[in-house]
């Protein structure tokens, strides 16, 4: 090394025989023993390429706890977003909690693959995996959300900062046509507080491993496993959305009236009664996904991956996090244009299609009376179920 190169810790010279690592933020250098916190035995692995070790200096550190206060947020244009139906993730598979995609968003120009596609000038909003308890953070998280019993029953105090995310949202995205998101009593109760009408739907992968969670609860995932008349019925349960709205409440009213009026089955029976059927929060035509195209949440997943791909490292400092940011939302406006042209569209995997397909054509034999709603719900039990 230069004489001139100097330890951004002791302001001595680094030489080409001492042990030292540079800065991953200024690219400036600092001896090993100022204060990396490396052992010898550290520095040798990281030499040798066995290990990484992400290294901010404290000049850096400090630098960039004081631009996150000072620091303007970038203009992020508001944009158009697909028009989004029922949500289900991970193609059908649900991933593991706290884990990325398996693979990127992927883009094609030409024919779409998707089965439909989105109503020129409207915009949907999914906010399944949206957190109203930290009104900062982005629309979408990366982290398993919990269905308990608790905030499915709903919230009588709805947090503040509910209504001022949505707020916000709303002067973003004015023309927003309908939303998806999980069954949170507080988010629906948010969304129709600040919203004028606003049409929501259920996610149907939620509603899924809410009552899947309720069969655990119950202790009938062992009957479950057997495919004895408990699978039979519990797969049917799990149907229900998949049925046109107003053959939702008749239908289960004739499954329930074939249980016995003591057990865990009965229980369970009467869980999706209160909680589903009688809510006051929402109704079957909410959670009812009867026609619609099956959407997942891999490109969202897979915008999150790419973002940390692009980082390359985690633990980022404000201002390079803001800088990435930034740079992101600069592809936006020619994203939208080529959206709007035709020529940019997303791609969805076999196995969704295929599934699509199915359930398309029992709907249409549905709709042209060739099959019974009992009809209907036994052949879409044995196309669909969370487990």
């Amino acid at each position: 090394m230069s004489d001139q190169v100097r330890c951004l810790a002791c302001d001595n010279v680094v030489a080409d025989h001492h042990q030292a690592i540079d800065c991953d933020s200024c690219g400036g250098w600092q001896h090993r023993g100022c204060e990396t916190g490396l052992s010898r035995y550290k520095y040798n692995k990281l030499r040798s390429g066995i290990i990484t070790f992400d290294f901010i200096c404290n000049r850096c550190k400090f630098l960039s706890s004081q631009s996150s206060l000072s620091l303007p947020m970038p203009i992020m244009e508001s944009t158009p977003m697909f028009n989004s139906t029922w949500m289900e993730s991970e193609d059908i598979n649900p991933a593991a909690a706290h884990t990325v995609a398996d693979e990127e968003f992927t883009s094609t120009c030409g024919e779409s693959e998707d089965i439909t596609t989105a109503a020129p000038h409207t915009e949907t909003r999914d906010l399944s995996n949206f957190d109203v308890s930290r009104p900062h953070r982005s629309l979408v998280a990366d982290e398993e959300l919990s269905l308990s019993d608790d905030n499915l029953s709903g919230a009588d105090n709805l947090p503040t900062q509910s209504a001022t995310t949505f707020t916000i949202v709303e002067s973003a995205a004015p023309n927003v046509s309908s939303f998806v998101i999980d069954f949170e009593a507080g988010l629906w109760k948010a969304l129709r507080s600040v919203f004028d009408d606003p049409v929501i739907y259920g996610c149907a992968f939620h509603f899924g491993q809410a009552l899947w969670r309720k069969v655990q609860e119950l202790g009938l995932q062992t009957s479950y496993s057997k495919r004895d008349s408990v699978y039979k019925l519990v797969r049917k349960v799990f149907a229900l959305p998949f049925l046109p709205h107003d053959d939702i409440k008749e239908t289960f009213d004739e499954l329930s009236c074939k249980v016995g009026v003591i057990g865990p089955v009965r229980e369970f029976m009467d869980y999706v009664d209160q909680t589903w059927l009688q809510s006051p929060v929402w109704k079957t035509e909410n959670w009812s996904v009867f026609g619609r195209s099956i959407r997942t949440n891999n490109d969202v997943e897979g915008w999150h991956h790419k973002l940390n791909r692009r980082a390359k490292k985690g633990n980022l400092p404000f201002y390079l996090l803001i800088s990435l940011l930034y740079s992101e939302a600069n592809e936006i406006p020619n994203q939208v244009q080529l959206v709007k042209e035709g020529k940019l569209k997303r791609y969805q995997r076999k196995q969704v299609r295929k599934l699509q397909g199915r359930l398309m054509k029992q709907w249409e034999d549905y709709n042209e009376k060739k099959i019974t709603t009992g009809q209907l719900l036994k052949k879409c039990s044995g196309i669909y179920a969370p487990v």
